[in-house]
């Protein structure tokens, strides 16, 4: 399957405006749950070409996908690898995804995405959030803290945010992130529910 095929997959699988729609309504995670074999097998290949080849809206549609549907065990293996093998960094949506998909992740898969994140972690730290709860206290934890003071950006913070929650250490995030200035801490925190948010300014400011 290449990208185009993939695109023309989808289109040809999508009842009515299921693809205008969202997953969700009458979506590709409906279609997902209810398909025989082959076809989740088709629409799961179809997703992993969007989502590593497409453009913004091909890997918006395909995050949204594996996010709700999830991702079985080969294939979250195969999508780690492809992470590493394509070079990405932090910023791109599977970055995200995997991160969305860390408690579902085998240690093993994990160590894929540890290794690269512990290579370059200012590069990577948008990997933070799928890797940190499978190191909370060692290496991985350390090259997270000594990547954090290169992190000037409100939505990296809030990954930043999610891998700490994920690892159970919110509290040292927020102590990590006092004297920072107060107009990124408060747009950090609006960005968070309010609960976590008056934690983290009454935490920092």
């Amino acid at each position: 399957m290449t990208l185009d095929e993939a695109r023309q997959w989808l289109a040809s699988n999508a009842s009515g405006d299921r693809r205008h729609e969202g997953i969700g309504h009458a979506g590709y995670v409906d279609l997902y749950e209810t398909a025989d074999e082959a076809t989740r097998g088709k629409l799961l290949d179809a997703m992993t070409f969007l989502l590593v080849d497409g453009n913004d809206s091909d890997q918006l549609l395909a995050s949204s996908f594996f996010a709700r549907a999830g991702a079985p065990p080969p294939l979250l293996r195969d999508l780690a690898t492809a992470y590493v093998t394509r070079k990405f960094d932090g910023h791109h949506p599977l970055a995200d995804l995997l991160g969305r998909l860390t408690y579902q992740m085998s240690e093993d898969v994990a160590a894929i995405l540890v290794r690269q994140f512990n290579a370059d972690p200012v590069r990577q730290f948008g990997l933070s959030y799928a890797v940190l709860r499978h190191d909370k206290r060692g290496p991985t934890w350390d090259n997270f803290v000594r990547a954090l003071p290169s992190i000037d950006q409100a939505d990296d913070l809030v990954t930043g945010f999610r891998a700490a929650f994920a690892a159970q250490r919110v509290d040292d995030y927020f102590a990590l992130l006092r004297g920072r200035p107060e107009s990124l801490l408060r747009a950090v925190a609006s960005r968070l529910s309010h609960e976590s948010g008056q934690a983290l300014l009454a935490a920092a400011l």
